[in-house]
């Protein structure tokens, strides 16, 4: 028996829903344990969800989004769950929904998509609006000011059972987090969600292609994947006016900018490091030795610092090259 293309649909986006909202209280659990798998699940909250926009179309994954936000709120609470949306299914939904848009150039009979470089840029600028509302909730609520001076002080406590540090040291590194933890979470969740969104779509967009949604084409991410010009000239403007706030809230707000768009720059340079690395039988080892590296803190921040100059680069050079269909997108 043949079933209804409406009840498809339905149970499709319920499925979505319901492993989204998994996923993302598996997330919350992870958050609140201190584990590694927080950036694990990152990836993975959106997934469902984004696949169903290139399979059903974006008002059917917007209802699957809106579901998984009903699963999770009484098994976390309601702001959780809008919180949850706001940083992780919006943006991804927006990202999705960009990369299914085209258009048709009937002198040369071809479909032009929307080009991968603006679609970052975007998501970016996304990322860093989700992050600052994020923010300003954080800074208004005593619950989450309480609950972060729980975290912190088990982050220290940890910190002394590891024995890697001297009391000296110690009391040292909790007076600067203590001081400079809002600053800290300000850079930290842009890089993070960027990050995280970015591996959403290029794993939805496979999963996709496997089970016969995606319509797009694949896009040759190391080729593709650059920042706009645009996108430095409000980086350079943001991190040059920056000093100069001096109203902390606002500070904020210029910090979760410049870490975003720096995310978006490192995404590029880390590119270029792929296209560039081709054919080449060492390849793999400098692959993993730069995703390695990520792993380490010793070495995270001087890849990040070279990866990110990688991708102002690439972004401000005057280098031909080669446009696809895709860059002619209006």
């Amino acid at each position: 028996m043949k079933l209804n293309p409406n009840i498809k649909i339905l149970t499709a986006s319920i499925l979505a829903a319901t492993v989204s909202a998994v996923l993302s209280i598996a997330l919350c659990i992870s958050l609140i344990n201190m584990s590694f798998f927080v950036f694990f699940f990152g990836f993975f909250v959106s997934l469902p969800i984004v696949t169903m926009t290139f399979g059903y179309g974006i008002k059917v994954s917007l209802l699957s989004a809106i579901i998984a936000a009903f699963f999770l709120i009484p098994n976390l609470s309601t702001v959780t769950a809008l919180l949850i949306t706001l940083f992780f299914f919006i943006p991804s939904l927006f990202l999705s929904w960009l990369m299914g848009l085209a258009q048709i150039d009937r002198q040369k009979g071809v479909v032009i998509w929307y080009p991968l470089s603006p679609a970052l840029f975007q998501l970016a600028l996304t990322i860093a609006i989700a992050t600052i509302a994020v923010m300003l909730y954080i800074l208004s609520s005593v619950e989450v000011t309480q609950y972060i001076d729980k975290f912190i002080t088990r982050l220290m406590i940890a910190i002394r059972e590891s024995y890697f540090y001297s009391v000296e040291d110690q009391a040292i590194i909790e007076q600067a987090i203590r001081l400079r933890f809002i600053s800290i979470i300000a850079s930290i969740l842009p890089f993070y969600g960027l990050l995280c969104h970015t591996g959403t779509i290029y794993f939805a967009m496979r999963l996709a292609n496997k089970i016969g949604y995606l319509q797009r084409p694949l896009d040759d991410w190391p080729t593709a994947l650059h920042m706009p010009p645009v996108a430095f000239f409000i980086f350079a403007v943001d991190w040059m006016i920056s000093p100069f706030i001096k109203n902390a809230t606002l500070a904020i707000c210029m910090a979760v900018i410049v870490s975003a768009l720096s995310t978006g720059f490192m995404i590029a340079g880390l590119a270029v490091i792929h296209k560039a690395t081709r054919g080449f039988v060492w390849r793999p080892a400098v692959l993993f030795a730069i995703y390695g590296g990520f792993f380490t803190l010793i070495l995270t921040p001087l890849i990040t610092i070279g990866l990110i100059i990688i991708g102002l680069f690439t972004t401000t050079s005057n280098r031909k090259i080669k446009p696809s269909g895709d860059d002619h997108f209006t």
